[in-house]
C-alpha cells in the first residue's frame, strides 16, 4: 500500500454530505494475496442517521450498526437479500452516526481478478459495465464481506481509499437516492452524488431527478 497516499482521518471527519461528494475520483484499494485490486469511486450516496429515517443507525444502536457510532474512517459491511454485501465509509466524529455509501466504482487494476470474482467476462463490452455498477456489485468485485466489518482505513493494510482524482462541481451530478421508498420523506433528500457520464454508474430512473450542484 506504500505507493498510495490514504487519505486522512480529517477528510472522513467532516460532514457526511461533504465526504459523499469528495470521495467521486477517490482510489479504493483492496489487497488480495499477491494482487493490488483498486477502482475510482464514481457514486456514492449519504446517511445521517439524526436526520435519515433510512440510515440503519436511525432508531439507534444495534450490534448489526454499532460501528457508525466509531470516529470516521472506518467501513461499515452489512449484508442485504441474504447474500450481498454492501459497504459504507462511517464518517463525522465519534457518537454521531453517519456514512457514506459506495454504490459504484471504476476499476483500475486487476480488473480481471474483479471478473473473476463476479463471474463476468470482462472481455464482453455488454457486461463490463456491469462489473462495479451497485453496491453489492462493488462488494463481490473487490471481494469485501462480514470479515471487513469495522476496517479502519487509516492503517488497514489490505483495504483503504487514497487520492487519485478530483471533479468540478459541473461534472458531479446530484439526485435522490435509490431503493429507499421505505423511507418517504427521505427518499427525496439530495443525497446521492455520481460522476457525470461515467458508465458504471448504477442505472436508475432517480438519475433524471438532477438537483442543482452550487458547491
Amino acid at each position: 500500500m506504500e505507493k498510495y497516499q490514504r487519505l486522512s482521518q480529517d477528510f472522513y471527519l467532516q460532514d457526511t454530505l461533504t465526504v459523499a461528494k469528495q470521495l467521486l475520483g477517490k482510489r479504493f484499494v483492496r489487497r488480495i494475496g499477491d494482487k493490488i485490486l483498486s477502482g475510482m469511486i464514481v457514486e456514492t450516496e449519504a446517511y445521517i442517521a439524526a436526520i435519515d429515517e433510512a440510515a440503519h443507525a436511525h432508531k439507534g444502536k444495534t450490534n448489526r450498526n454499532k460501528i457508525m457510532w466509531e470516529s470516521g474512517g472506518r467501513l461499515y459491511v452489512y449484508q442485504i437479500y441474504g447474500m450481498y454485501f454492501c459497504m459504507n465509509i462511517i464518517t463525522e466524529n465519534k457518537d454521531v452516526p453517519a456514512g457514506v455509501l459506495i454504490r459504484a466504482i471504476q476499476p483500475l487494476e486487476n480488473i480481471e481478478v474483479m471478473g473473476d470474482l463476479r463471474h463476468i467476462d470482462i472481455n464482453d463490452k455488454t457486461k463490463r459495465f456491469y462489473l462495479t455498477s451497485g453496491p453489492g456489485r462493488v462488494c463481490q468485485a473487490f471481494g469485501i464481506n462480514k470479515n471487513d466489518y469495522g476496517t479502519n482505513l487509516l492503517s488497514n493494510e489490505k483495504i483503504t481509499v487514497t487520492q487519485y482524482k478530483e471533479f468540478l462541481p459541473s461534472e458531479i451530478v446530484i439526485t435522490p437516492r435509490i431503493n429507499i421508498d421505505y423511507a418517504p420523506i427521505a427518499a427525496n433528500f439530495p443525497w446521492r452524488f455520481f460522476v457525470k457520464d461515467n458508465p458504471y454508474v448504477s442505472k436508475h430512473k432517480n438519475n433524471s431527478r438532477i438537483f442543482n450542484n452550487e458547491s
